[in-house]
């Protein structure tokens, strides 16, 4: 089933929208784990529910989720041939876009009844964000006007590959059901993850697009899930979960750090992003594969893994977990 998008913009606070909200610039969150430390929420909703304070129908087509810095709402949408990322004013008007700026073409497949459009959601990092389209076509904007700075594509420019394990696009390269992860910024870097035999990650020079390294030894297909950054052991790396499994990459090259070959392999789409606690990375697919959890520890300037455990009994399909 083809989702459109339809955005409302409800009031669960003591207050209206002259009360202060956190930032919300990217998935998941500011540190990419579905948690929020906003106060002031109603503890109980009123009979009626909360006011309903605008609906936004004109998104188009996908699964892209919003990000949401000061009053603007960036999000992504397909319509027609074409995919798009646009900005909206939650505070005081949303009958209309500020501004749309054409990503790439639509993403669809032979044979497609699931999905069409962008999956990602944007990343907001000061006066830019970072989009990617279904087909993975990565785009620079200024925020104030959604002028193009940059642009990248993961098959063309850097031979990505998305792994095709629930079917979708074999053409004119695998990329399943398209690109789905959401461009993380770290520092200087904008960490993009084309997969495919040439690196799993890729690290872009976030004001020009310049590629600055591939984790060459690491060369999965991309999965659905998106990286999280991490210190584990005192050094910077960037883990995802993906089909074999788990790893971690250095932040500063590239290099694989550890990886955690899960036996069997996960064996369906892997998209909830790994939940990374301390030394403890945790990963879940749903549709009958499970959750696996591995204890991640440094020594003698290398990693050691030990699986803390694995089941079946949590599963997430989706929407990913929260650590609580």
């Amino acid at each position: 089933m083809k989702s459109r998008l339809q955005i409302s913009l409800i009031l669960p606070f003591t207050l209206t929208l002259a009360l202060a909200a956190d930032d919300w610039p990217q998935f998941r969150g500011p540190k990419r784990d579905g948690v929020s430390v906003e106060k002031g929420l109603l503890k109980a909703w009123p009979k009626d529910g909360p006011k309903l304070y605008w609906t936004f129908t004109g998104a188009g087509v996908g699964y892209s989720g919003p990000a949401i810095v000061g009053n603007r709402l960036y999000m992504m949408g397909g319509h027609g041939d074409s995919e798009y990322v646009f900005a909206l004013d939650v505070k005081y008007s949303a009958e209309k876009p500020i501004w749309s700026t054409k990503v790439g073409p639509l993403f669809t497949w032979k044979g497609n009844s699931w999905n069409a459009g962008p999956n990602a959601t944007p990343t907001v990092d000061g006066e830019v964000l970072y989009a990617l389209g279904g087909g993975g076509d990565l785009v620079c904007l200024e925020i104030a006007l959604g002028k193009e700075k940059w642009r990248k594509s993961m098959p063309r420019d850097f031979a990505g590959e998305v792994n095709p394990i629930g079917g979708g696009a074999e053409e004119p390269t695998p990329l399943g059901w398209g690109y789905a992860w959401s461009p993380l910024v770290d520092g200087d870097q904008l960490i993009c993850v084309p997969g495919g035999p040439k690196g799993l990650l890729a690290a872009l020079d976030k004001k020009t697009g310049k590629l600055l390294w591939r984790s060459t030894d690491v060369t999965d297909q991309a999965p659905y899930s998106s990286p999280v950054v991490a210190e584990i052991g005192g050094v910077r790396q960037y883990v995802l979960a993906v089909n074999s499994g788990i790893v971690g990459i250095a932040a500063k090259d590239g290099k694989k750090l550890w990886s955690y070959t899960r036996e069997p392999a996960y064996d369906d789409v892997v998209i909830a992003n790994a939940i990374v606690h301390e030394n403890f990375v945790f990963s879940t697919v749903g549709f009958g594969q499970g959750c696996d959890m591995v204890e991640v520890t440094a020594q003698d300037g290398s990693f050691r893994i030990r699986k803390a455990y694995g089941n079946k009994s949590i599963q997430n399909k989706l929407g990913g977990v929260v650590l609580v």
